[in-house]
């Protein structure tokens, strides 16, 4: 989408050295730049030599605004038009439970471990439960675990997180991340109680800077998505090689020997080598062979031996003997935490509010009564929201953030509504008021009234491109109130922003081409290695035979010599007396 006149690095000066005319190989094939031709572009054309290397967003109404884009964000000559659908939002206050949702510690009842200090939860997260929270920094998956029921719960957060700060920047002062789980709930990571980005909390990591002579390659560690739970835990705790405030489980290895290493028994810890029985001691078996070995760990919660990670090794070595040495595994500080009582949506009314049994009728702007609503004392808010949400025309819902929760009333055709005739004062004292608007929808191209056709989702004022849409990826935020129709954008994809991505597919370690590169040259090591190994066996019984050979002729060439001199002998004898 660039001018032609300034589409590719030379023509603002940036172009290859001369290959030939180089003295130090080591420049070969890298750029060089003409400052002259530079500065003329820039003097005269910085904003085409901006485009040339950026990805320039424009577009017709201020109000809506570039947040991120991807290497699928696709450049299209006739840009987009966007169309957005808003709905009349009324919201009452917040409500909180006396205490709210606090974490302990599930054994010491003090405080949380770290990692949880970051964290706050909802009150859709059961009470009382003993909680597993892990951050893998790789991937930027949130994890959840529900140790009294065993189960566990995984989120993407890489997008929302660059959404929201930017890619790669931490949440800062004020800024809250709500992350809501399938069945356990929503957690709220906050720049204000210190999550960073990147560092809270990894888990499932190696260390092998206790090894003084042996000698690991290709070790990684893998922790279990489901079946840890509080008992299984307390296990882990027992177990000597186990610590709990570090989260650093121990193990060591028997390298005294040359050639040999030995997997030493831990109290409270079991082993599985290679898929075979679970068992307490798997010393008797040498390890640093060489070979790939897999090592799954358990503990016994007095049901059953539950497993806890499991460690691959492509080979262990000892090349020169040395006493006993360390393995650490980080199975993830802040390991479990406990709820204490939590706010509920489904707890009666009276809870919270002083009503009595009671009725209201909701309206819209031309007075046309909608619905009438009946409700008790005894009721929850979330009794009160169905008898809402069953009204045609408007939608209600229970907004649960970090142990507070709100009513929400939508209507669904932007229609400002009323809420008349209130004989329990419900909506008073809920302070049910218009917060303005929210956008319900929206969509690339499509109809003019913003309809929901698959191409763009919606949260919050964020409108994220799908697949459907061409520029799959681009992320806007729209900041206006009312609905809007045929808003156009462009944008032009420089080669700065296309080589982010590109290197970015590049370096992948797991689909990258340098890692598949590097997968195949290592293919071809150990197949060189393996003809070399057998060519040098080869050498061998070689050299072998010829020496046996070498040898057999050297003892036909004594008795030979011996024969020799025996005829010498005999001739001389022969010799003599003819004389």
């Amino acid at each position: 989408g660039v001018s032609a006149e300034y589409s590719v690095l030379a023509q603002v000066g940036i172009t290859f050295v001369n290959n030939a005319a180089l003295t130090d190989p080591l420049l070969k094939d890298t750029l060089q730049i003409d400052q002259s031709k530079l500065d003329t572009a820039l003097l005269n054309n910085a904003d085409d030599v901006r485009r040339l290397f950026s990805f320039d967003f424009s577009s017709t109404d201020p109000r809506l605004t570039l947040l991120s884009f991807n290497g699928q964000t696709a450049y299209n000559a006739s840009g987009y038009t966007v169309n957005i659908a808003f709905n009349e939002l009324y919201q009452g206050d917040g409500l909180a439970e006396s205490g709210g949702v606090t974490l302990t510690d599930a054994d010491t009842n003090g405080p949380a471990e770290d990692g949880f200090s970051a964290v706050t939860l909802s009150d859709s997260i059961i009470t009382n439960s003993a909680l597993r929270y892990s951050y893998d920094s790789t991937t930027e998956t949130l994890t959840l675990s529900d140790l009294t029921a065993g189960t566990s719960e995984s989120v993407d957060i890489t997008a929302s997180l660059d959404a929201l700060v930017g890619v790669g920047l931490d949440l800062g002062p004020g800024e809250t991340l709500d992350v809501t789980f399938a069945t356990l709930g929503t957690i709220t990571l906050s720049g204000d109680n210190g999550f960073v980005r990147g560092s809270d909390i990894t888990d499932g990591t190696l260390d092998t800077s206790g090894f003084t002579t042996l000698s690991m390659t290709g070790g990684t560690v893998t922790t279990p998505t489901s079946g840890m739970n509080k008992a299984t835990v307390d296990a882990l705790i027992a177990a000597g090689a186990y610590d709990q405030s570090t989260g650093l489980l121990t193990l060591s290895i028997d390298g005294s020997q040359l050639l040999q290493g030995y997997m030493q028994t831990a109290s409270g810890i079991l082993f599985s080598l290679d898929s075979g029985p679970v068992t307490s001691d798997i010393s008797a078996t040498n390890i640093a062979d060489g070979a790939a070995h897999t090592i799954d760990l358990y503990v016994n919660d007095g049901v059953s031996d539950v497993q806890v990670a499991s460690l691959s090794f492509s080979s262990l070595s000892n090349l020169v003997a040395g006493g006993t040495q360390n393995l650490t595994i980080d199975l993830g500080t802040g390991l479990f935490a406990e709820t204490n009582t939590a706010a509920s949506a489904t707890a009666p009314m009276e809870n919270y509010l002083t009503i009595t049994d009671g009725s209201l009728e909701i309206r819209d702007d031309d007075d046309t009564l909608l619905g009438t609503v009946n409700y008790t004392t005894t009721d929850s808010i979330t009794d009160l929201k169905d008898a809402i949400d069953a009204i045609s025309g408007v939608t209600a819902t229970v907004i649960a953030s970090g142990g507070t929760f709100q009513l929400q009333v939508v209507s669904d055709t932007s229609t400002p509504l009323t809420f008349t005739n209130d004989t329990g004062s419900v909506v008073s004292q809920l302070n049910i008021i218009n917060r303005g608007t929210a956008i319900s929808s929206a969509n690339v191209g499509g109809s003019a009234d913003g309809a929901d056709d698959g191409s763009i989702t919606v949260a919050n004022n964020i409108l994220t491109f799908t697949n459907l849409s061409g520029a799959e990826g681009l992320q806007l935020l729209y900041t206006g109130n009312i609905d809007a129709s045929g808003l156009q954008i462009d944008f032009t994809n420089g080669v700065g922003s296309q080589l982010y991505f590109t290197v970015d597919d590049i370096l992948d370690e797991t689909t990258g081409s340098v890692e598949n590169e590097i997968d195949a040259l290592d293919d071809q090591n150990d197949f060189t290695q393996e003809r070399i190994d057998i060519l040098l066996e080869r050498l061998e019984r070689q050299r072998q035979s010829l020496l046996e050979r070498f040898i057999a002729m050297e003892t036909a060439l004594t008795q030979m010599n011996a024969i020799l001199d025996s005829i010498k002998q005999t001739f001389q004898v022969l010799t003599a007396d003819r004389n």
